[in-house]
């Protein structure tokens, strides 16, 4: 409890860079437990902005695995807090299904990955984002490359965590 007071503490007095410090210091000693839930949505979100910035570069081909690496490892080890989930569902499936030239092959492995965990509320979210506009719909909706990459995306969805009111869509989707 001292420990996440001391991270509370740098970002409270403004001091942003050691307040990150100490987040990858708990993360590193797989101390993550310790950190609050506002630390937890934060380090998520950060990351998940971290890589959509590098996803949406000109270069994003080779930038990308480090970032798509980083978020995997971070949510292998905490569970994405709710107040992340949106930010988080649609930074991966967004990042899956590419543009019209492709998708990070060397970051693809770590997107799938995290697809396949996806619980029935992460899921749950990736069908609500699919019904609105955004830049995940709008890359679906106008290139066959990317429905074809959220089909193939869809198809590592376990069956079973798909909440009953999306089971027609991603019947739809998996066909």
């Amino acid at each position: 409890m001292v420990l996440t007071m001391g991270s509370t503490l740098y970002n409270a007095e403004g001091k942003r860079d050691r307040h990150v410090a100490s987040q990858e210091f708990f993360a590193k000693l797989g101390l993550h437990g310790l950190l609050t839930e506002m630390e937890r949505h934060n380090m998520v979100v950060g990351a998940c902005t971290r890589l959509m910035s590098v996803h949406q570069a000109w270069d994003n081909f080779h930038n990308e695995p480090p970032f798509a690496e980083r978020l995997h490892e971070l949510t292998d080890k905490i569970a994405v807090p709710d107040t992340a989930k949106e930010a988080f569902v649609g930074t991966v499936a967004t990042c899956s299904v590419g543009n019209l030239y492709g998708t990070s092959r060397a970051a693809d492995r770590y997107y799938c990955a995290m697809v396949q965990r996806f619980s029935p509320k992460e899921v749950d979210t990736l069908f609500s984002l699919l019904e609105k506009q955004n830049s995940l719909t709008v890359r679906v909706n106008n290139s066959q490359r990317c429905r074809l990459k959220l089909k193939l995306m869809m198809q590592l969805i376990d069956e079973k965590t798909v909440p009953v009111r999306h089971k027609k869509a991603y019947r739809d989707w998996t066909r």
